[in-house]
């Protein structure tokens, strides 16, 4: 599992997305929500299969 390991966010779920920012206390509940919600948004870009060139 080397790939894994170069690319750690790609095994990050919402609870780890959660712990990232639970410390944050300038931050606001909706604010770390959202910044959860971005960053799950932003890990499902990088996990979607691409077509392959024969698709295209």
């Amino acid at each position: 599992m080397q790939f894994n390991r170069q690319n750690p966010g790609l095994l990050q779920k919402r609870c780890y997305a959660h712990g990232v920012y639970q410390n944050r206390s300038r931050i606001s509940k909706d604010e770390r929500e959202r910044l959860v919600e971005v960053r799950l948004q932003r890990q499902s870009l990088l996990e979607r299969r691409l077509p392959t060139r024969t698709e295209v």
